[in-house]
């Protein structure tokens, strides 16, 4: 789900600010060199640009395509019109959303009208097609769309693109064939033909085989709405042209541009034609943040790479939930970038600040795709944002877990901190919400994870956060590596440039390998090592050596990375087994795969590895075991312990950096454990957090435990803002959003995870410091557990036939844990519900329609697919709509499962829509998912429950409790297939938590 790229105002107002832009700069290379006072709201500085920049200013990214897989980008806004050598900056907008899909129709011409008219739309007609400078090659080769501003109408964002103060607003326009010669003639051979010449024989090449056609595809909008032509610009695809244009109301004094739009015009026999552009802002944030240049209009304000060129390729739609990316859009953007690279022979690196939740770690259909793609075209660097849903353990989304994307983490200065937000660090850190590895050796690389950056005119926000952000910091280093290694004439492929960011980063005190791989990236440092690895001849013997380990848990049993969470790991004699193999060049053939040769000296960064040996090799396109055990006095105390093994090449010319060739990553997860010897409860007294830092517990779910009951407090006499976080055993956070314990508020707050709620396993709890505290926060935490046998386990019947009409039956509680206290039941049947299974053939949307009224005003939706469905996916939006078509609730899955809820809805209908956005096509053939549909009373029945005919009870451990249980009230009548559904919660009277949930599901 993310964000796309367009270019500039209307086609005349283009021209005149890419003529004006070249005219401000002196001829030559204009310097990319950052001004002396650091601009600490684009932090280049943080990955050391600048001093890169200042040592080799020829290496700002020219001569280098980064290629944006977002929302759009828009060229038409300060920041990203211009390179740094006075180039058009975006070269070429493709729109794999669908989003910006113009439905055509052949030309209608309205009867007796002279000159002709075309008749578009109900209402709309067309004149000045005759009295165009380049006439159609052949009349029945036309055809007619709109444009409507209505299409936005789901769109947050912008719904008057023309800034007329209406929604309302459509634009005809034309499309069609006409000769090849007579557009050269009229209009030149356009200014992208005219860039890409100076690029070298294989770019024209490329180019002479893409127009080898005797005729090209035109395209004429009626910008001005006035139903004339006449006055229009002519558009090519605007690959072939670079110009843009824009709506806007003319009439009105006050409108302003609003939407930079590009012409995506393709096709054989028939056109298909897309207007590219960047509704949703964040494909234009990161492309300023990786390759602006002159952002904001400010001099020295630039980007990392400001010399590199742009090529837009939108795979997010922004009528859906976060921009979500459509059924193969990802994977038609990839094929594409990587196919225009062998094409044009330019060095290219892909940025996606985009990505879902992992369900099996590096084992996504798009993540495994994604390494496919990279053995077949080497040269290629890809850099995805590693994840937003940290700060637990094993967070790394989707594709970003893949073994040789770059996958970059979100960096928060102390630099940063002061100037963006006004607040002080005592140290540097990773943003709260950087997800974090474990079950995959990422992320890479982290960098700056916040920034101003460029923005579409429709928007007036343009500081964001995220990993989305380190991405683009990220893509554009290696741009600037690129363009240095291709201007020294040295060599590279995508492992080459991975090994050489995660090999120098700077350390982060205070985190581990899964926080940050490598370190805080170094761009100096890094193009060292790149040139270093380059000298030794590894671009053309070596991508990345894979690692594959025995991993219980995963379906298929192995994972890159060794993960051991929950308390027990090889030991004691029991060794896990690393299996090595190489990845090679797509250019190496396999004579010389064959012959391939390398030894390795093995090395660890901590005690608790034990290896089995101390060197190893691979000797042609083979494989090598290497088995390792842990033990130590450190891996005994609950914690998170974290490890690498390091192979370091014995072969002559390789040293220093260039002699690193992979790292194995080793976490061990030991975790608090609760019992009879150690309790049910634990507290952790006179903890301290720095401002914006965490803390991390793990504590494994005791068996048979049906609550846990967490509480963190400021005590009294202490200051501070904490608050928890909850991960579950697979990495899904937990729990909702309560607020903080504050010292100035309410110090305490507390949370209860009971039945459902309380999955098994070795759960994580974070303590997060508030980035705005001044000092540091002083708070203590207690974890409490509950069990309790109930009969039955969930109530599904009552005895309706009673005298006063009441429902009542009995069930029995025991409670398991030593813990006494007095409690009390209550209870609620609130809806009905029904849960099934969605079965999707051949397709790739489902949707349900309803009905809500004043007596059932609510309904949540509770959607759940395996894990292995899940991995088919890149995205899955969910929205639901009114009856107008206007979406009043827009969600998606970020994770496997998804809460979905429209609360406090007029009577009417509605539709519930999923759309899930494959990865592949093909495998829209079966999917499907978990429904579990409640709606919502306006009036639910009450429950009372008593023990001995009292409400407040003793609970004894091993006491069984006979509670009987009365509905109030008569039950309605559920509809046909539904069921009453309701729970009773076992309360402790003296603080209200939580100590059990029983479901009530009566079909009655």
């Amino acid at each position: 789900m993310r964000i796309p790229v367009s270019l500039g105002p209307a086609a005349r107002a283009l021209l005149l600010l890419v003529l004006l832009t070249l005219a401000s700069f002196p001829v030559g290379s204009v310097s990319a060199e950052s001004p002396k006072d650091d601009w600490i709201f684009l932090p280049v500085q943080e990955v050391g640009a600048p001093d890169f920049l200042a040592a080799h200013p020829d290496y700002d990214g020219r001569g280098v395509v980064i290629f944006v897989l977002d929302t759009g980008v828009d060229m038409g806004i300060p920041g990203l019109s211009a390179t740094s050598t006075g180039e058009v900056k975006v070269i070429g907008a493709r729109d794999f959303s669908g989003e910006g899909k113009i439905e055509l129709k052949e030309a209608e011409w309205v009867e007796g009208k002279d000159p002709r008219v075309l008749d578009v739309a109900d209402g709309l007609w067309l004149e000045g097609f005759d009295r165009l400078a380049v006439p159609p090659a052949e009349p029945e080769r036309i055809w007619t769309g709109v444009f409507e501003e209505s299409r936005f109408r789901n769109n947050e964002n912008l719904t008057d693109i023309d800034d007329d103060g209406s929604s309302d607003g459509r634009w005809g326009l034309v499309v069609y064939a006409a000769s090849r010669e007579k557009v050269v003639a009229a209009l030149g051979e356009g200014n992208g033909v005219e860039l890409r010449s100076k690029w070298g024989e294989k770019a024209r090449k490329a180019d002479e085989k893409a127009s080898a056609s005797d005729e090209v595809w035109l395209c004429v909008v009626d910008v001005d709405g006035d139903g004339d032509l006449s006055d229009e610009t002519l558009h090519r695809d605007y690959a072939d042209d670079l110009q843009s244009f824009d709506f806007r109301h003319r009439s009105t004094e006050d409108s302003r541009d609003l939407l930079t739009v590009a012409i995506d015009l393709r096709g054989d026999d028939t056109p298909c034609l897309n207007f590219h552009y960047d509704d949703g802002g964040h494909g234009s944030h990161v492309s300023g943040m990786a390759a602006g240049f002159g952002v904001h209009g400010q001099e020295g304000l630039n980007g990392v790479a400001p010399g590199a060129y742009l090529y837009s390729l939108k795979i997010g739609n922004n009528l859906l939930a976060g921009g979500s990316t459509t059924t193969e859009s990802m994977k038609k953007a990839y094929d594409y970038a990587a196919q225009w690279m062998e094409d044009y022979g330019m060095p290219c690196v892909i940025n996606m600040s985009y990505g879902i939740g992992s369900e099996i770690e590096g084992d996504s259909k798009m993540g495994v795709y994604l390494d496919d793609l990279l053995d077949e075209h080497s040269r290629l660097v890809i850099v995805n944002s590693a994840g937003n849903d940290g700060p637990g353990i094993s967070t790394v989304g989707l594709p970003a877990a893949a073994d040789g994307v770059i996958a970059a983490a979100a960096l928060f200065t102390r630099a940063m901190a002061k100037e963006l937000y006004g607040v002080h660090f005592d140290r540097d850190q990773l943003y709260v919400f950087s997800s974090r590895g474990g079950e995959v050796a990422k992320p890479d690389v982290a960098a700056p994870g916040g920034a101003s950056s460029t923005v579409p005119l429709w928007g007036d926000y343009d500081r964001y956060n995220g990993t989305s952000m380190a991405s683009p910091m990220t893509t554009g280093s290696v741009a600037c590596i690129l363009s240095g290694l291709a201007a020294e004439g040295k060599s590279w492929n995508f492992g080459t440039i991975q090994r050489a960011l995660r090999r120098t980063g700077r350390k982060l005190p205070g985190y581990s390998a899964i926080d940050v791989g490598g370190g805080v990236l170094d761009l100096p440092a890094a193009f060292k090592a790149a040139v270093a690895y380059s000298d030794a001849g590894e671009s053309d013997e070596l991508t990345v050596i894979k690692v594959r380990t025995e991993a219980p848990f995963q379906p298929d049993g192995e994972a890159p990375a060794a993960y051991w969470r929950g308390g027990w790991y090889p030991h004691d004699g029991y060794e896990q087994s690393f299996t090595i193999s190489p990845r090679f060049p797509d250019w190496v053939d396999n004579d010389t795969r064959n012959k391939f040769y390398r030894a390795w000296n093995l090395s660890t960064d901590v005690g608790w590895i034990h290896l089995d040996r101390g060197q190893t090799y691979i000797n042609g396109n083979s494989s090598q075991t290497i088995r390792a055990s842990y033990s130590g006095k450190e891996l005994e105390q609950p914690g998170l312990h974290v490890g690498r093994i390091f192979g370091k090449s014995k072969g002559e010319g390789r040293s220093g950096t260039a002699a690193y060739d992979f790292e194995i990553m080793v976490t061990i997860v030991q975790p608090y454990t609760f019992g009879e010897d150690t309790g049910r409860t634990r507290v952790w007294k006179d903890r301290t957090l720095s401002p914006g830092s965490v803390d991390h517990y793990f504590v494994r779910i005791p068996a048979g435990a049906t609550a846990m009951q967490v509480d963190l407090e400021i005590p009294e006499g202490k200051e501070g803002m904490v608050r928890p976080v909850f991960f579950d055993q697979e990495g899904h956070a937990q729990g909702s959003y309560k607020g903080y314990a504050d010292s100035r508020e309410k110090r305490s707050i507390h949370f209860d995870f009971a039945g459902d709620e309380l999955t098994p396993g070795v759960w994580e709890i974070v303590a997060r410091g508030s980035r705005t505290e001044a000092r540091p926060s002083t708070y203590e935490m207690k974890v409490a557990f509950s069990s309790f046998e109930v009969t039955p386990p969930v109530v599904t019947s009552m005895d309706f036939d009673t005298p006063a009409g009441s429902p009542h039956t009995e069930i029995t509680v025991v409670p398991n844990f030593e813990k006494v206290f007095t409690g009390r039941i209550e209870g609620t049947i609130g809806g009905f519900e029904r849960q099934r299974e969605v079965e999707v053939k051949d397709s790739d949307e489902w949707s349900y329609d309803f009905s809500l009224s004043s007596e059932v005003p609510r309904v949540d939706f509770y959607l759940e697919m395996s894990p292995q469905v899940y991995n088919y996916m890149t995205d899955v939006p969910v929205n639901i709509y009114d009856s107008s078509g206007k979406a009043v609730v827009v969600d998606g899955f970020g994770q496997r499962f998804l809460h979905i809820a429209l609360r406090d809805a007029a009577p009417g209908s509605y539709t519930l829509k999923v759309d899930a956005g494959l990865a592949l096509a093909r495998d829209k053939a079966d999917w499907g998912f978990h429904l579990r549909e409640v709606f919502r009373r306006a009036e639910p029945v009450d429950l009372s429950a008593e023990v001995h005919g009292e409400g407040s009870f003793l609970v004894v451990p091993q006491a069984p409790l006979k509670v009987q249980v009365q509905a109030v009230s008569t039950l309605p009548t559920p509809p046909d297939g539904f069921c009453n559904q309701g729970e009773l919660r076992l309360l402790d009277t003296a603080d209200g938590s939580v100590q059990l949930k029983i479901p009530v599901r009566l079909e009655r």
